[in-house]
């Protein structure tokens, strides 16, 4: 649990850092619906930035369903607290 919400917690961070980029580059699409070559990187940028947003959520969804089977190392050891094994 904690790591999942360290996830999220840096996908927040990530998502703020990313909200001037993406500010400038619709306020250039707006201006210029063709836009010009030279913001080629930041379209990129802002491309790797959702691809990479939408793998970290669907991870953070993968830990939140996936639960392995059996007991993990402290199950067993409390397993064999009750039974005084």
């Amino acid at each position: 649990m904690l790591f999942k919400l360290l996830i999220a917690v840096a996908a927040t961070f990530t998502l703020v850092n990313e909200i001037g980029r993406i500010a400038y580059l619709a306020a250039a699409a707006a201006d210029n619906p063709a836009l010009p070559e030279s913001l080629r990187g930041l379209r990129l940028s802002l491309l790797a930035h959702s691809v990479g947003g939408l793998a970290v959520l669907v991870w953070a969804a993968a830990l939140a369903i996936y639960k392995p089977r059996g007991l993990t190392r402290y199950g067993y050891r409390a397993l064999a607290r009750e039974t005084g094994r």
